[in-house]
């Protein structure tokens, strides 16, 4: 029953509404078939709505000044996250660039071999 209501509805509630409250409810044609028969699946699905809801009405109860810091902190972890993938992606390029050279002069060296 479980396996069945996580594949019809995925939940996903952060701790806090700073970190950002991310709730996903499927359409309610696959919520419905889910929920036919399932009093747990209905409950799950009651949970998550009303989560939703508290986030909406948290956010809005927040000042304008919060709303700008709030803003400020989600563009600066984007950044930081763009810079980690950027990074990630020049290690990536540098161990290949690495490796390419070992195989080179690996055949250089098997070539002198022959040679010799």
């Amino acid at each position: 029953l479980h396996s069945r209501v996580v594949e019809g509805a995925y939940v996903a509630a952060a701790p806090t509404l700073r970190e950002g409250v991310e709730v996903e409810v499927v359409g309610a044609t696959e919520l419905a078939a889910v929920v036919a028969g399932s009093r747990v699946a209905a409950v799950v699905v009651v949970v998550a709505v009303v989560a939703h809801l508290v986030a909406v009405v948290a956010a809005l109860a927040l000042s304008p000044h919060q709303q700008q810091q709030q803003q400020q902190q989600q563009q600066q972890q984007q950044q930081q996250q763009q810079q980690q993938v950027q990074q990630q992606q020049q290690r990536m390029e540098q161990q290949w660039q690495q490796q390419q050279q070992q195989q080179q002069q690996q055949q250089q060296q098997q070539q002198q071999e022959v040679q010799q």
